[in-house]
């Protein structure tokens, strides 16, 4: 293919990310965009500033021939069966965060993309920011030497008015809390960088606003490396601060504020010595991530977040939660 093109489902802010990213990136185009007949405006206004068709039905934009991978961004309860309907018709996904609520539907989604044959990714846009790539190197090669301790704190502010702006928000069924929808990038983070999580053990409560789920949650993790880990995460944090994530071992430490690298102890006078950066580091974060799956299905080869990786944080998540209500340690699956 010379050209990828796109087609994007809901046209709300994390839409409106897809759109700059796509339209960044060379051999790509937007080529059609749809959202529900009640947010349809919002789909002609993306539409005509990227020079897309807009759609008031998904399964209409599904059935266009020119429309090669499918960007969805619309209500976290509608990702599977949105993919699923999309990759069943040959489309490659790119799926936002969480890449769904349940098992369940995640099974459904695995299940749907190895039918079908195409590619599924999920975004974890951290994964591909500098300086969480270059953290990333540094354990992977030993320099922080054997972690004992990792601690994501996520101390964010929502409004009330964020919550009541959307019938969905802060539901069960459509959105989920704090932990599918906000600190999941650092649970990601987390499984990924130090290793995978076995157990853990959490406690979830709805503090600062009226909604579902819970807009604060913490959670302590032991992985299976030995590691243990803290998980600290709120809506409720006026006026919010900077996202936190530090790496403790017994070689350096890391410490990782929003995009910001701070390394301590002997790792802080090495030098990067893996190799020149990938070129995508550079970009927009989510734009790398969709520069990443144009590659895969170019190379015919999976994207470095698919859906294998996409469930590994939802797995944790759910744990922490049913954790919460059983009062025990769970174990991940």
């Amino acid at each position: 293919m010379s050209t990828i093109r796109f087609g994007l489902a809901g046209c709300g802010v994390i839409g409106e990310v897809h759109a700059r990213a796509i339209a960044s990136l060379p051999q790509t185009e937007l080529v059609a965009v749809a959202d529900v007949p009640a947010a349809f405006s919002a789909a002609e206004k993306l539409g005509a500033e990227y020079g897309a068709s807009a759609c008031a039905d998904f399964t209409m934009m599904l059935e266009r021939q020119d429309v090669d991978v499918v960007n969805i961004c619309t209500p976290s309860g509608l990702h599977a069966q949105q993919a699923i309907e999309a990759m069943s018709r040959g489309k490659h996904v790119i799926v936002e965060k969480p890449m769904a609520l349940t098992r369940r539907d995640i099974d459904g989604m695995l299940e749907a993309q190895h039918r079908a044959g195409v590619k599924l990714s999920v975004i974890s846009q951290r994964r591909f920011e500098p300086g969480v790539r270059t953290l990333y190197r540094l354990i992977q090669r030993g320099g922080l030497g054997r972690i004992v301790l990792a601690v994501a704190h996520v101390p964010w502010w929502r409004t009330q008015g964020y919550y009541d702006s959307g019938a969905w928000r802060g539901t069960e069924t459509l959105d989920g809390g704090v932990l599918m929808n906000q600190a999941i990038h650092v649970v990601d983070l987390l499984q990924w960088m130090v290793g995978p999580v076995e157990a853990v053990q959490g406690y979830v409560a709805t503090v600062a606003h009226v909604m579902e789920c819970e807009d604060t949650a913490v959670a302590t993790l032991r992985f299976s490396n030995g590691a243990l880990g803290t998980i600290s995460a709120t809506t409720g944090a006026n006026p919010g601060s900077a996202l936190q994530l530090e790496i403790l071992g017994d070689g350096g430490s890391a410490v990782l504020l929003d995009g910001d690298l701070r390394v301590a102890g002997p790792a802080a006078d090495e030098p990067d010595d893996t190799g020149s950066y990938d070129p995508r580091e550079y970009l927009d974060a989510h734009a790398a991530q969709i520069a990443d799956v144009i590659q895969a299905v170019r190379e015919n080869r999976s994207p470095l977040v698919d859906g294998n990786e996409g469930r590994r944080s939802v797995e944790i998540i759910l744990a922490i939660l049913e954790s919460a209500v059983q009062k025990r340690e769970v174990r991940v699956a």
